[in-house]
């Protein structure tokens, strides 16, 4: 029914309006799972210093906390609901952050339309 495929990282940054990567992102590895619904997955590395100047611009007054998070590797995390839902598609993004000891942070990026 649905599988997860390789998709590129142009399209599911594009699918959550975002013009790309955030700057600095190294690494990324994206994928896309579709079947009723849509999610793309973006995977990638970046410096704490370009993630959270990403985040001001992206999304303003995204709050990253620990209270709601869940795997057991991850940092902060911050659940974005898009209102108005993304041209792309997208009606919500959620992320999820592990944080290096050389002031980097491996980032997940989930947007999805249900």
């Amino acid at each position: 029914m649905t599988q997860v495929e390789a998709a590129s990282c142009e399209d599911a940054m594009r699918y959550a309006d975002q013009d790309g990567l955030p700057k600095g992102a190294q690494d990324a590895k994206c994928t896309v799972r579709a079947w009723l619904d849509t999610e793309y997955r973006a995977r990638f590395t970046i410096t704490r210093t370009d993630l959270g100047a990403w985040l001001k611009e992206a999304y303003p007054g995204t709050r990253l906390t620990s209270e709601y998070c869940s795997g057991t590797s991850v940092d902060v995390c911050a659940h974005i609901d898009l209102h108005p839902e993304a041209e792309g598609g997208a009606m919500a993004v959620d992320l999820t952050m592990q944080y290096g000891e050389d002031s980097t942070a491996v980032v997940d990026f989930s947007a999805y339309d249900v």
